[in-house]
């Protein structure tokens, strides 16, 4: 039984469950922990909250009723757990849960406005873009800080931002953005002729591109504006010194003070703690550079831009807001909990050379016998052909001219790698396995589901018995085994340990009787 109570599921479920509330009036109890009961309608409910995968997971058991309740008691103790150590209330748990959800409702925001501007395109746009399209523009972009020449490049492809500022200017002419960068026109010219060209010969291809990049400058152009406001009309401040100080501490240099501000805007104060916790966070799925102070800089933007759009967010669609912060808390938890099975089961696990030496003297595992074959695909338009090669004894001859299985391209005339019964395709192993001699064929046998598809048939040509492997071949999967049983019996001290703190008592006589099938107990 243990066996099926995988710790993806455990989590899941650790993750879902609330805190359990006394038992409703004639409702029977399943299990009592920390004295708290947990009846069969409950259980029932809890179980259809349950993802189909996660229920699936327990429907694959023998006893998929008893499985479901003891992973769901046990995860109820890892909770508990999680709760007297305080997981929930620590800083690295509420930096994962609160940038889980930020980034999914910036993403969630970003496609939202996405939809709205392509929706928004007309074919008069469409028109207007493919015309603006023969013109080619230069452009110099400076602030205080650094000066950037773009182009050549179409009109229509600038931000919005830029090619409304550019499009009265004349050449050598300069005007001023919203925040603050200056943009000259450096010079005006026909685009490439050959790139044009290809867009009239494709007209509905270049309509289709227009419609889809207006879209997208629209929606890029609205998100800037929000950003530009900083989002509940507050602004962003980014200290540079705070910036620095964090970014040495990650190259060797001292702890910045935990409580030091580094980023301020309206969804709240990032200090050099909460950033630094922020960067190993985001770490885990995205390449970082914390000990640069400039990506550092950027990376604290980042997360201001994407905490005003999960504002933003949050002020649209709020319904939809709540369900995505359920779900990050729901992930933070089954992190939490993955991370204690890791703490009490997995570290400290170490596989000496004495104990694969002990397993391999007890049961030195078997190689199965191999077989080495020449195989021939066969297309349908020869398979007349080789039946009669094969009647008349000379196919080994006929298949000099066919093409091989195992290695595309060549003649069938190289054999095949050893490989054992169920290694062969085609549903070939047994046929294969049955030969006793190396004139013999088996098939021909379609080899795929098209109806087009060529043949392929198999002869033998070498049988390499079973033998008992040798200890460094055995190693790998005897270290395997070794380790997989550790973990299993310390997942039922960990778990038993557990139990017997809260207190864990489950009523086996009502559980034998109910249905196997827990999705059953809803209507009890």
């Amino acid at each position: 039984m243990v066996g099926a109570i995988r710790i993806a599921a455990c989590a899941a479920l650790a993750a879902a469950i609330p805190c359990c509330g006394g038992a409703r009036p004639g409702d029977a109890w399943l299990f009592i922990l920390d004295g708290d009961t947990v009846t069969v309608a409950e259980a029932a409910a809890h179980w259809d909250s349950l993802g189909q995968a996660d229920r699936d997971a327990f429907s694959e058991s023998a006893d998929p009723g008893r499985d479901y309740v003891a992973a769901y008691s046990r995860m109820l103790l890892v909770r508990r757990e999680l709760r007297l150590q305080g997981c929930e209330d620590s800083e690295s748990f509420s930096i994962q849960r609160v940038a889980a959800a930020r980034n999914a409702m910036a993403r969630a925001l970003g496609d939202s406005m996405l939809a709205g501007a392509l929706a928004s395109v007309t074919d008069a746009d469409v028109e207007a873009f493919l015309e603006e399209y023969g013109t080619s523009v230069l452009i110099t972009m400076s602030n205080r800080l650094d000066t950037v020449t773009t182009g050549p490049v179409p009109l229509p492809e600038l931000p919005l931002r830029v090619s409304g500022a550019i499009r009265d200017l004349g050449q050598g002419e300069t005007a001023g953005l919203p925040d603050g960068v200056t943009v000259m026109l450096d010079s005006v010219f026909p685009s490439d002729p050959g790139m044009l060209a290809g867009m009239a010969a494709d007209s509905a291809g270049a309509a289709s591109y227009a419609r889809d990049r207006i879209g997208r400058l629209r929606a890029s152009a609205s998100i800037e504006d929000l950003l530009a406001g900083g989002g509940s009309g507050g602004s962003v401040a980014i200290r540079p010194d705070a910036v620095a100080g964090l970014a040495r501490s990650f190259d060797g240099g001292p702890e910045p003070a935990p409580d030091d501000t580094v980023l301020a805007c309206p969804a709240g104060v990032w200090t050099a703690s909460r950033l630094a916790g922020e960067i190993e966070y985001h770490g885990a799925s995205e390449p970082v550079r914390p000990s640069d102070s400039s990506w550092v800089h950027s990376f604290a933007q980042l997360v201001a831009n994407r905490s005003c759009m999960a504002t933003e967010f949050q002020s649209r669609y709020p319904a939809a807001a709540g369900a995505i912060e359920a779900e990050a808390y729901r992930t933070a938890v089954s992190n939490a909990a993955e991370s204690l099975y890791r703490r009490n089961v997995l570290e400290g696990i170490e596989i000496t050379p004495g104990m694969i030496d002990s397993a391999y003297a007890a049961s030195p595992p078997v190689i199965d016998e191999k077989r080495v074959v020449q195989a021939v695909s066969i297309p349908q338009e020869r398979l007349g052909e080789f039946r009669e090669s094969v009647a008349a004894g000379t196919a080994r001859e006929y298949a000099e001219g066919l093409e091989g299985i195992f290695v595309a391209g060549q003649t069938a005339m190289q054999g095949s790698p050893p490989l054992s019964r169920n290694e062969f395709p085609f549903g070939l192993g047994d046929s294969v396995f049955a030969l006793s001699d190396t004139l013999a064929w088996t098939g021909p046998v379609p080899a795929g589901p098209d109806s087009a598809a060529p043949y392929a048939s198999m002869r033998l040509v070498e049988i390499i018995p079973a033998r008992t492997a040798t200890r460094e071949e055995a190693e790998p999967g005897l270290s395997a085994s070794i380790r997989s049983a550790m973990i299993e019996s310390r997942i039922l001290a960990w778990l038993d340990g557990l139990s017997e703190a809260a207190g864990l008592v489950i009523d086996e006589e009502l559980l034998e009787s109910l249905p196997a099938d827990p999705g059953a107990w809803r209507d009890l």
